[in-house]
């Protein structure tokens, strides 16, 4: 085998990566942060709970999740630090997973919660 037909192949496709403009840009670029949470929506009685899980893509290694509820619905429903979400009473709630890395928001992302009253069944 010639040494010459091995080398020239592999040097075009060096030079096509260091200089092919899509390709010098995509190395370039930083990864997009993702973060979602699951589920997206549920629906709960009242006093249930909901573990939510959030999924994060892309953001640096030092990144934390933290969870929260909206301000005025503090007194009604709650969420601990690791996705639990318990409402009081019946009501629409919006749960917050907020990526933070180095004291900045990179992402945010909100799932929907519906607490419907416990119905109770009057037939013996």
């Amino acid at each position: 085998m010639n040494p010459r037909r091995t080398f020239f192949p592999l040097v075009v496709l060096l030079l096509l990566c260091l200089f092919h403009p899509n390709l010098a840009a995509q190395q370039g670029e930083k990864q997009e942060v993702s973060l979602t949470i699951e589920p997206a929506h549920r629906t709960l009685t009242a006093g249930e709970t909901q573990k939510f899980s959030a999924r994060l893509v892309g953001a640096p290694a030092s990144t934390v999740v933290a969870w929260a509820v909206d301000d005025s619905e503090r007194d009604v429903s709650s969420v601990s630090q690791d996705g639990l979400f318990t409402a009081k009473v019946v009501g629409i709630y919006r749960v917050f997973a907020v990526a933070i890395s180095n004291h900045t928001v990179l992402k945010t992302a909100v799932a929907k919660v519906t607490v419907v009253a416990q119905y109770d069944d009057p037939r013996p």
